[in-house]
């Protein structure tokens, strides 16, 4: 059987969507909460920028101050560190000021409408190909620029100028100076307390350690980089810690397993403090002195050489990280294919944008934006993600509607109409608590406040027809213009993962290329990182996507092993070595498909203590049965079974 079958074989491969009544379950989920901080954050800044400018006697920018707020609200509230909270307000500096300017361009015609939807369309685009985090900022500008556009033409009693459009992209400026800066200083005053508790956080064997460390490679700073780098070293470390221990009962592993878990609450602590500490190994270079075992001496230096760096790292000494960069360069290469779906996303948006936005101003009113913002919402990278959020959409809006036409009556027929304004502004509350973690249901939120201000319920039935009019163009075009039908199976391309390795091990071995294997392995992972993301954002599989985050892990740091290989692999002349170290790894990777248990030791090389090869070749071993272990167990929790129903 082929490398390529081998994970294939083990489970159940049929693909099925989840029904209606699952889907609209989610509209309803256990942590549909509105998020407090978010409320507080929101609101403060709001009192703080109209403040100012009622002091300095500024007083018609209050909703261009509603508008900004509310944007720059939702990023303070969410877990970032301040190097990367630093280069969004960069971002926004510059992108808000220029969909204010457009913005009032866009109100002179409707000619001039549509250059600048174009303009921000190709932005968008743009900033698709370019990673998840450009691609969010960018939406936010196109969102920011339809809203200001609606304000701006829906209040405008001037003669829009040059001096007028400069006037207010300074005002924008300003206005993000002032409500980005009292965060920002908060960070600097207390060292960036979120960026050094996820920090913290990875190295606690806490749950969801990649989606934290995700969020930290946003950072790029290269403190932050390097420390990343400790915890998957030590992340990795204690793996093969654990598999060994597992597989030999090694009492001598329990000493290092309590060493190392001291040294790692040492780090922690470090961490939470602004001083700089270094830490003392000399315990385990008293265990790699007393052992005898050559798996758990090449265990405590790989321990030695993580806490190393952490010590360097303290001292100033930083090393370059710049593989990471390699790899994307060596994927952008054939990016642009209609077969990429970020290239089809992007044409969906435009023909969305467009589409929408001309049934807006030629059907419904020139600054109407509802029609557009409903389709653009609802359009997502893969169908089956639009139908739920055009889903989530609809209904959010229709029991929003049915709450607010049931609680206005009663208050109207009672003649109570003071508490519509109270009702109203809870609801504004409760919405900046929504939007950062709940967008996609708090329809029913904007529904309920329209319908209070207006004391109007046709408002609400306008909105409605608006908002299903906007899906329907999302799904349309979904189903008809470059669908992206999200077929990929977690299954095989995990396996095909493992092929190329295995590929990429025998290339190296023979002293070939290696360059076709790592650009489809970084293509593979690419695929991978965006289809887990995906379904953590969309269904309740956290311990199944953690699950396939770990085997994804461990087979990244079987690469990174394999790679440095190639750099000994020059001082070895044996043939006879090279081609066991092939076999090796066959064996182990094989040992899937029977559930085999390998033993290391009846399949290790046996060299001398100093040969290089052999380490390599031990740690191959290490990481392969690791992986095996991790397949294994993912198949007995159905893991793959489960994601690949939901893809």
């Amino acid at each position: 059987m082929t490398i390529e079958k081998i994970v294939v074989s083990c489970v159940n491969m049929n693909i099925k969507h989840k029904n209606l009544i699952e889907k609209l379950d989610l509209l309803v989920c256990d942590d549909f909460h509105p998020n407090y901080v978010s409320i507080l954050i929101i609101t403060t800044i709001l009192l703080i920028t109209t403040t100012f400018f009622h002091l300095i006697n500024i007083h018609n920018v209050d909703t261009l101050i509603l508008i900004t707020g509310i944007f720059i609200g939702i990023v303070l509230s969410l877990p970032l560190p301040l190097t990367y909270i630093r280069k969004i307000m960069l971002l926004f500096l510059i992108m808000l000021p220029i969909a204010t300017i457009t913005a009032l361009l866009s109100c002179i015609s409707p000619m001039i409408q549509f250059i600048c939807i174009l303009l921000w369309i190709i932005f968008f685009v743009s900033c698709n190909l370019l990673g998840n985090s450009l691609k969010t900022l960018s939406f936010v500008g196109v969102l920011y620029y339809l809203y200001t556009f609606h304000i701006a033409f829906s209040n405008i009693d001037f003669n829009i100028t040059l001096s007028s459009m400069l006037w207010y992209g300074l005002v924008t400026i300003l206005i993000v100076i002032i409500e980005f800066m009292p965060y920002i200083l908060y960070c600097l005053y207390k060292h960036d307390p979120v960026g050094r508790k996820i920090l913290t956080s990875l190295f606690k064997n806490e749950d969801k350690f990649y989606k934290k460390l995700e969020i930290l490679y946003k950072t790029h700073d290269t403190y932050t980089s390097n420390m990343i780098y400790v915890a998957l070293l030590l992340k990795s470390n204690k793996k093969v810690c654990d598999y060994l221990y597992n597989q030999y009962k090694i009492r001598q592993l329990e000493t290092l397993d309590k060493i190392t878990q001291t040294l790692t609450s040492n780090i922690i602590e470090i961490i939470n403090t602004p001083h700089r500490h270094v830490l003392d190994t000399e315990e385990l270079e008293d265990l790699y002195a007393t052992t005898t075992d050559m798996r758990i001496k090449n265990l405590i230096d790989r321990y030695i050489k993580a806490y190393d760096v952490f010590n360097n790292i303290q001292e100033g000494k930083y090393i370059h990280l710049d593989v990471e960069k390699s790899m994307k360069t060596t994927y952008r290469r054939d990016y642009l294919t209609l077969e990429n779906n970020d290239i089809r996303y992007g044409i969906q948006f435009m023909i969305t944008f467009i589409l929408s936005r001309i049934i807006d101003v030629f059907f419904v009113t020139f600054h109407s934006t509802t029609i557009t913002t409903s389709a653009l919402f609802t359009t997502k990278n893969t169908l089956s993600y639009t139908v739920d959020k055009i889903l989530m959409k609809i209904f959010g809006n229709i029991i929003g509607l049915v709450f607010a036409i049931v609680v206005s009556t009663i208050i109207i027929h009672y003649n109570q109409l003071y508490l519509l304004n109270i009702l109203c502004v809870m609801c504004v509350l409760l919405l900046f608590g929504f939007i950062p973690n709940h967008s996609d249901k708090s329809g029913f939120l904007v529904m309920a406040i329209l319908v209070f201000i207006s004391k109007n319920q046709f408002v609400g039935l306008n909105r409605i027809t608006y908002v299903v009019i906007g899906c329907m163009i999302s799904l349309v075009i979904g189903y008809y213009i470059f669908p992206i039908h999200e077929k990929i199976n977690m299954t095989q391309t995990v396996t095909k993962k493992i092929g190329h390795i295995n590929n990429l091990l025998e290339n190296i071995l023979k002293t070939e290329s290696i360059e076709g294997e790592l650009h489809e392995i970084f293509i593979i992972n690419s695929k991978i990182k965006t289809h887990l993301e995906r379904l953590e954002n969309t269904y309740h599989l956290e311990s199944e996507v953690e699950d396939i985050r770990e085997i994804h892990a461990m087979t990244n740091n079987l690469l990174e092993v394999i790679i440095n290989l190639k750099l000994e692999i020059k001082n070895t002349q044996s043939n006879n070595l090279i081609k066991q170290v092939n076999e090796n790894f066959k064996t182990c990777i094989n040992s899937i498909d029977s559930n085999k248990t390998i033993n290391i030791n009846e399949i290790t090389v046996p060299l001398s203590n100093k040969t290089p090869l052999r380490e390599y070749n031990l740690w191959i071993m290490e990481y392969a049965s690791i992986i095996v272990d991790e397949i294994n167990k993912s198949i007995e929790n159905e893991t793959f079974k489960k994601l690949n129903q939901n893809l």
